[in-house]
């Protein structure tokens, strides 16, 4: 199973996961795997051949038993260069069970994409586009309890949303184009319709609103509602797009405030 160093459950700063360790999934996993064929024939022998790296990289404590690559997944684009990672269901499946499993590596593959210039080379990997980290409904896990909400909010309150349906999709520049992708792959058909509802001019005044704040935007996270996206809700025929977040090159939310101006 997993040896060498681990991350652990202390505080670690998520610049320091974006911009260093996960790059070193990236390049880890390119050094081999290019395309999606690639990924389709090597990817269970990948994962097998390189767990002490993955355990490394993700956090994952060979105590739990669990093949570290089992826990994410991937989409790639050899054309754009780009690789999409996102946690595995095995992942939301086995880690609640476990203290700490969520780890905070893992956390944020959700919906991660990154552009790499050379394959299997550190260099050149640069954060494209985020999504938002792991969340948990309410009592999921501890962190999550009535108890500990309620000591956190103190005596502000503390305001709960709900997800109810459609899709979350991401806008963001590769290449000067405007590109658009759900969290667990590259171009599906929602990805595809998401781009006829902004343009790229829209995009890049939203990039020019956050300037003005001293945020350089990176990517915008939507809902996506769409008469394909019915799953649970009807929503009629109604193609909306809900901003929901807003994230800067370092893959930081830019606030409130700009959200809000952007909107």
């Amino acid at each position: 199973m997993c040896n060498g160093p681990l991350i652990t459950k202390m505080e670690i700063n998520v610049n320091d996961i974006l911009g260093k360790q996960i790059p070193q999934l990236v390049a880890l996993i390119t050094r081999e795997i290019t395309d999606r064929k690639g990924k389709k024939e090597q990817w269970a022998s990948f994962k097998n051949r390189h767990d002490d790296a993955l355990c490394d990289i993700l956090g994952v404590d060979p105590s739990w038993g669990i093949q570290a690559g089992s826990l994410i997944g991937f989409d790639i684009d050899d054309e754009r260069k780009l690789i999409l990672l996102n946690y595995s269901a095995s992942a939301h499946n086995l880690l609640h069970e476990i203290d700490g499993g969520w780890t905070p590596v893992l956390r944020q593959m959700r919906g991660l994409v990154y552009a790499f210039e050379v394959p299997g080379r550190v260099e050149g990997v640069t954060l494209a586009s985020r999504g938002f980290e792991k969340f948990f409904n309410q009592s999921e896990l501890p962190e999550t309890s009535i108890d500990v909400l309620s000591a956190a909010s103190g005596n502000n309150g503390l305001l709960c949303t709900a997800k109810e349906d459609g899709h979350m999709i991401e806008y963001f520049m590769h290449d000067r184009k405007l590109c658009a992708t759900t969290r667990g792959r590259l171009g599906t058909p929602s990805a595809t319709a998401a781009l006829d509802m902004i343009q790229r001019s829209t995009f890049m005044k939203a990039q020019v609103v956050a300037k003005r704040f001293g945020k350089d935007l990176m990517s915008l996270v939507c809902e996506f509602v769409h008469p394909m996206t019915r799953v649970h809700v009807d929503y009629g025929d109604a193609k909306k797009l809900f901003l929901l977040e807003a994230y800067d090159t370092y893959g930081e939310t830019v606030g409130q405030s700009v959200l809000t101006a952007i909107a």
